[in-house]
């Protein structure tokens, strides 16, 4: 921890820098500028250092007075890209247009890095339905759900949105605190 701001260190460098220059008696002034230079630089690390610090401070506290309803949904769209990468190659695997919701929830189940349980998988399918209308579509047919992939859905644009989704979800739930 700094025991001084980062003006007051900024003014103790510049005074070391001037003393250090008359006390070495360099023939060369090139050694008094490399000192210099130096300094500088450290003062100017110094500023950018605080702010960083004061930037992320100011996003902890943010986080730690979020409410957990946020948190939750911040997480759900943090989650969607690769749940919907995951889906569509599965839909690619299975080599089927439709597919059974209950055999989906299960093999993303499997494939998902985290251990997720099937309620919560099936809320982010819902929620891809939600937010994807013509990518994903839920059919329910003699009372079974079946999701069919759309065939000219670009993969990279559905990322990409499903990425800024999360992105803003983030944002703004930081923010609205």
């Amino acid at each position: 921890m700094l025991r001084y701001s980062s003006e007051e260190a900024c003014n103790i460098l510049r005074y070391t820098r001037e003393e250090a220059c008359n006390m070495l008696r360099y023939s060369s002034e090139e050694a008094c500028n490399i000192l210099r230079n130096t300094n500088e630089g450290a003062c100017n690390m110094l500023r950018y250092s605080s702010g960083v610090r004061a930037k992320q401070a100011a996003k902890a506290l943010q986080v730690m007075t979020r409410s957990p309803a946020q948190d939750k949904e911040a997480l759900q769209y943090s989650r969607l890209p690769e749940i919907a990468r995951i889906l569509r190659n599965l839909f690619i695997v299975e080599k089927k247009g439709v597919l059974p919701m209950d055999f989906v929830i299960e093999k993303l189940g499997h494939s998902y890095r985290e251990n997720l349980t099937s309620f919560e998988l099936k809320e982010h399918v819902h929620l891809l339905l939600r937010l994807l209308p013509g990518w994903l579509v839920l059919h329910n047919i003699r009372n079974t759900n079946y999701l069919k992939l759309s065939k000219n859905g670009d993969m990279s644009k559905v990322t990409n949105k499903l990425e800024s989704l999360a992105a803003k979800k983030n944002n703004l739930t930081l923010l609205s605190t």
